[in-house]
C-alpha cells in the first residue's frame, strides 16, 4: 500500500511543473468559464422549455374549464344538479391529465367534484383556491390565466399538478331567473377549480434536460479538446523549447538551436534566440582564441589540456571559419598588442618630452619678449617700432602656443570647476588655426553666447576639441571646411524633470567614415590611418574623458560628404530653473 502510495506520488511530483505552467493555468481558466458559460445557457433553455410547456398545460386546463362552463350552463339555469355532475364527471374521464374538476360555490362550499367524498366540503378564505382573489380583502373579478394557477404536489406525492381556477360570473339569464338566490349586483357565483398531471410535461422535461446535458457535456469535451491541441501546438511546445534553449546557453553550450513551429510572435522569438546564440557562439570562440595558450599543459582524465585554455579536450586546434590555427592566431595578436603598447608607451614618453621642452622654451620667451617690449617703448623712429611691433605680436603668439602646448600635455588629478565652454573651444580653435595643416581649412563658428557655465576639467576638455579639430583636418587631407557649433539643448521626459545639455559638434567636409567602422570608431587602437600616422587612441582617449564628465559623445558620418562629431555635456542646475 505503501509503494502503491510513493508510485503515485512520485507521478504527482513529475506533472507539478505542468500543474504550475501558464498553458495548465489557461486551461483552467477557460475550461472553467466554459463551463459556467455551458451551465447558465442548459439552466436558462430548461427553464424556458418547462415555462412553455406549463403555459401549453394551462391553456388547454383554461378551454376545459371554459368547455364546463358552457356544457353545464343550462343545466346550472335550469337547477338540474344531476346533469351538471355527469357532465364534469364524463369530461374528465375524457382525458387521464384531468385528475379533479371542481365547482365551489360563493360560500366556498365545493357543489360539485368528480370526488365524491369532497361534495359538501368548504375551504377557507385563506386557502390557496381563494387567497389569489381575495388576497385584498374584497375580491377580484378579473385575474390573468398566470395568477389563477398553481402548481404543487399530487395528493400521491408521485408527481406535480397545476391547478386553474376560472370564475362563474352572474350573467342576464341567472339574475333573471334566479334574482332571490343571485342579486343583479353579485358579479362572481362561483368558480371551477381544475386540476390536471404534469407528468407528461415532467418526462418531457426530463427527456431535455437529458439531452441539453448531452449536447453541453459533448460540447465541452470537444471544444476543450481542441483547446488543448491549440496550447499545446501553438503555446506549450515552443515555450519548453525556448526553455530548453535557454537552459542550455545558461550552461555553456552555444550551439542549441530551438526549433521554429510558425511565423508568429513565438517563431519571431525563436528566430532571435537562434540569432543570439550564434552571436554569443562566435563571441565565445573569440574570447577562446584570446585566452588559448598551448604552455604548461596539464592532465586531466589522461588528456592534456593547457592551464589556461577553454577549449574542451580532442579540439583540433582550428578555427573552422578562418582555417588558421589557434596557434597562428594567438602569435598575431600578440604581436600587434605589443606593437600598440609600444605606441602608447611611446606616445606618453613624447607627451612627457613636449612638456619638457615646451618648458623650456617659455623662459627664452618670456625674456625676448620682456626686452622687444622694453625696446618698443624707447625707439622712435617708425621703422623700428614696426619691426619691434611684429617681434612682440609673434613673441607673444609663440607664447599662447607654449601655454596652449603646456596645458594640452599636463599630467595632473583632474579638477572640475566652472568654466564657460565657448572660452575652451576658441583656446582650441587659436591653438590649431596657425599650424601648417589648417592653412588651407575653414573654421566656422557658430557659438551660442548665452550658455551656462560647465563645471568640467578645463585641460581635459581642450584635449577633447584638439584631438577634434586635428582628427577633422587630416580626414579633409588639409583642404575643407569645419564648422563648430555650440548651443543649448533640453530634453524633455514623462516620467523624470527635463534635463539640460550643452551640445558641441565639429562638422567637416572630408571623406567620411564608412558604416562598418563606426562601431568601433572609439575603440582603443583602432585607426584607418597609416602606421605611421595614428595611433589609435585620440577618440578612445575624447571618449572616456567625455564619459567622466557624464557626458556622451556621438558621430555621423556619410562616406563622400563628411562627419560630424557631437560633444554633449550636462549642464547641472539649468534644466529646473
Amino acid at each position: 500500500m505503501l509503494k502503491k502510495a510513493e508510485k503515485y506520488r512520485n507521478r504527482f511530483v513529475a506533472l507539478k511543473p505542468y500543474f504550475s505552467s501558464f498553458g495548465f493555468k489557461l486551461f483552467i481558466f477557460i475550461g472553467a468559464a466554459l463551463t459556467a458559460l455551458i451551465g447558465i445557457g442548459t439552466y436558462y433553455n430548461i427553464s424556458m422549455q418547462e415555462k412553455q410547456l406549463i403555459d401549453e398545460v394551462l391553456i388547454g386546463a383554461d378551454n376545459i374549464a371554459g368547455t364546463v362552463k358552457y356544457s353545464t350552463r343550462n343545466y346550472m339555469l335550469e337547477n338540474t344538479k344531476e346533469k351538471v355532475q355527469e357532465t364534469i364527471d364524463y369530461i374528465a374521464k375524457q382525458s387521464d391529465e384531468i385528475e379533479t374538476i371542481r365547482i365551489f360555490d360563493k360560500r366556498g362550499v365545493i357543489s360539485k367534484s368528480t370526488v365524491p367524498g369532497e361534495i359538501g366540503d368548504a375551504i377557507d378564505i385563506s386557502a390557496e383556491q381563494c387567497a389569489v382573489c381575495h388576497a385584498g380583502g374584497a375580491p377580484l373579478e378579473d385575474i390573468e390565466i398566470s395568477d389563477r394557477a398553481r402548481i404543487s404536489k399530487s395528493k400521491s406525492g408521485e408527481g406535480r399538478v397545476v391547478s386553474l381556477t376560472q370564475a362563474i360570473y352572474n350573467e342576464e339569464g341567472c339574475y333573471l331567473m334566479c334574482h332571490d338566490h343571485h342579486p343583479r349586483d353579485k358579479k362572481v357565483l362561483g368558480l371551477f377549480d381544475i386540476t390536471m398531471s404534469l407528468s407528461d410535461v415532467d418526462n418531457k422535461i426530463a427527456g431535455i434536460k437529458r439531452h441539453l446535458i448531452i449536447l453541453g457535456v459533448s460540447s465541452f469535451i470537444a471544444i476543450m479538446t481542441a483547446l488543448a491541441a491549440m496550447l499545446y501546438y501553438f503555446l506549450i511546445r515552443p515555450m519548453t523549447a525556448l526553455l530548453g534553449g535557454v537552459r542550455d546557453v545558461s550552461a555553456g553550450n552555444y550551439n542549441t538551436r530551438v526549433p521554429v513551429y510558425a511565423s508568429d510572435e513565438f517563431g519571431r522569438l525563436s528566430h532571435s534566440f537562434n540569432r543570439m546564440a550564434e552571436k554569443l557562439r562566435k563571441e565565445s570562440g573569440y574570447r577562446s582564441f584570446l585566452t588559448y595558450d598551448t604552455v604548461a599543459p596539464e592532465i586531466v582524465n589522461g588528456d592534456s589540456i593547457s592551464k589556461r585554455s577553454p577549449i574542451a579536450p580532442g579540439y583540433v586546434g582550428r578555427d573552422p571559419e578562418s582555417g588558421s590555427t589557434f596557434e597562428d592566431i594567438y602569435s598575431r595578436i600578440n604581436d600587434e598588442t605589443h606593437m600598440k603598447l609600444v605606441r602608447s608607451v611611446k606616445l606618453a614618453s613624447l607627451g612627457q618630452l613636449s612638456a619638457g621642452i615646451a618648458h623650456e622654451i617659455n623662459n627664452p620667451l618670456t625674456a625676448v619678449l620682456s626686452y622687444s617690449s622694453l625696446l618698443l617703448e624707447r625707439v622712435e623712429g617708425e621703422k623700428e617700432k614696426k619691426w619691434l611691433s611684429v617681434v612682440v605680436d609673434e613673441t607673444k603668439r609663440c607664447r599662447n602656443i607654449v601655454a596652449g602646448l603646456l596645458e594640452f600635455s599636463r599630467q595632473s588629478t583632474p579638477e572640475k570647476t566652472q568654466t564657460k565652454i565657448n572660452d575652451v573651444i576658441l583656446r582650441a580653435i587659436s591653438l590649431v588655426e596657425n599650424q601648417e595643416s589648417f592653412h588651407n581649412i575653414k573654421i566656422l563658428k557658430d557659438l551660442a553666447p548665452d550658455l551656462p557655465e560647465l563645471n568640467v576639467d578645463r585641460g581635459q576638455m581642450h584635449q577633447v576639441f584638439m584631438n577634434l579639430l586635428i582628427n577633422s583636418a587630416d580626414a579633409m587631407k588639409g583642404i575643407g571646411t569645419v564648422s563648430v557649433e555650440s548651443r543649448l539643448s533640453v530634453v524633455e521626459s514623462k516620467v523624470a524633470p527635463p534635463r539640460s545639455f550643452v551640445e558641441v559638434s565639429f562638422t567637416d567636409t572630408g571623406c567620411g567614415v564608412p558604416a562598418e567602422n563606426l562601431e568601433r570608431l572609439f575603440d582603443p587602437f583602432f585607426t584607418t590611418k597609416g602606421p605611421t600616422e595614428g595611433t589609435g587612441l585620440g577618440l578612445s582617449i575624447c571618449f572616456g574623458i567625455v564619459k567622466r564628465h557624464n557626458g556622451d559623445i556621438t558621430v555621423k558620418s556619410v562616406v563622400g560628404q563628411g562627419s560630424k562629431f557631437c560633444v554633449k555635456l550636462p549642464a547641472e542646475g539649468v534644466a529646473n530653473a
